[in-house]
């Protein structure tokens, strides 16, 4: 089944769609799997009664929690509330890629948003590729998938650009990378590319601060700057209690500064 044949059938309203902040369509399994039953019995689905309209599809006791599928996607923003929001980390093992997906969900959950965060790892050791993942919203997430179609790529190891899709799948968002060159360096030549870059030299900030390549809170203080997708104070305050549970004042406030150098020092594409 293609793409453009779910979203003619979204827009007819014979399927409900969840539209993310950079305007990516998302289905769940089951509702797709509840029209081919009925195509089953009825026949064409294009002939079918429509099962949900616009104003259903807004409707918050409505099951799927989806937003219109038709949304205006230049209204893309760092900071848009109340959409779905996809963050795909890619790290190395030992860089803290899965604490930071962990801490931007755990921030959303201080706001009294739904999220997700979790893992998704090859082989279990210190320097193997890793990605993570964070779901962020303001209604129920109902799906349980690894994100192909990211609203923001975060890359904690600038190695991975170069044995790693890390771009895969983006269309419209950003993408943060942790290398001290400038967005325009590392900007793939592509036409009609839509999506932009940002660059942090987040190793430098923590070997100067920590003493360690651990550049996940840096990273997540970059982040916070090009998309605000959780108050920069309420994810600070989730840093430091999960932390200090931990490690020591020094190493808190070690990250602690690395997260706000990161967060001033972060450039973004023009």
């Amino acid at each position: 089944m293609s793409a453009s044949t779910l979203t003619r059938w979204a827009k007819k309203g014979l399927v409900p769609a969840i539209t993310t902040i950079g305007g990516h369509h998302r289905y769940l399994l089951s509702d797709i799997q509840s029209l081919r039953a009925r195509m089953t019995v009825d026949g064409d689905p294009d002939s079918l009664p429509r099962e949900s309209s616009t104003e259903d599809l807004q409707d918050p006791e409505y099951s799927t929690t989806a937003v219109a599928v038709d949304v205006d996607t230049s209204r893309f923003s760092a900071g848009a509330g109340t959409d779905l929001v996809e963050v795909r980390w890619h790290g190395r093992g030992g860089q803290g890629a899965v604490t930071a997906a962990e801490l931007l969900a755990e921030s959303a959950l201080e706001e009294g948003k739904y999220f997700q965060a979790f893992p998704e790892f090859g082989a279990e050791r210190t320097g193997a590729p890793i990605r993570a993942y964070t779901r962020l919203g303001s209604s129920p997430i109902n799906l349980h998938c690894p994100i192909l179609q990211p609203d923001i790529v975060v890359v904690l190891d600038p190695t991975l650009l170069t044995s790693v899709d890390v771009f895969e799948g983006l269309d419209d968002g950003i993408a943060l990378v942790n290398t001290p060159l400038a967005p325009a360096r590392i900007a793939p030549d592509t036409a009609g590319r839509k999506w932009r870059v940002c660059t942090v030299d987040a190793t430098g900030i923590v070997l100067e601060t920590l003493g360690r390549n651990i550049p996940n809170t840096a990273m997540i203080g970059a982040l916070l700057k090009v998309s605000p997708v959780v108050d920069k104070g309420t994810c600070r305050w989730v840093m430091v209690e999960r932390l200090s549970a931990r490690f020591s004042s020094r190493v808190v406030q070690a990250n602690v500064d690395a997260f706000e150098r990161a967060y001033a020092d972060v450039r973004v594409e023009i």
